[in-house]
């Protein structure tokens, strides 16, 4: 991988994240669209998950938005810190 140059890697990893997202997005979809009832969305996922998961990104950009494009240790204690309270939230709020 080393002697790549940068831009095939790029590209490569490009392709790794699409592929990734197109196989999570056909097998939901195939799913959705052979299942009588359609796929069941529990309501934790609304208020807990999927909102947790857009925090998550937006610190997360926010800290590789620097101009070193490094994360810093406050901002890696904040995500980790995020983290362990939706761990704890998942576990104590009812189903």
């Amino acid at each position: 991988i080393a002697v790549l140059p940068a831009a095939a890697l790029l590209l490569a990893l490009g392709n790794v994240i699409g592929a990734n997202i197109l196989n999570v997005l056909f097998v939901i979809g195939t799913s959705a669209a052979v299942t009588a009832g359609g796929l069941l969305v529990p309501d934790i996922y609304y208020y807990l998950h999927f909102p947790v998961l857009l925090l998550l990104f937006v610190i997360f950009r926010l800290a590789v938005s620097r101009k070193n494009k490094a994360i810093s240790k406050l901002s890696g204690f904040v995500l980790t810190g995020v983290y362990i309270a939706y761990l704890a939230a998942n576990y104590l709020l009812p189903r």
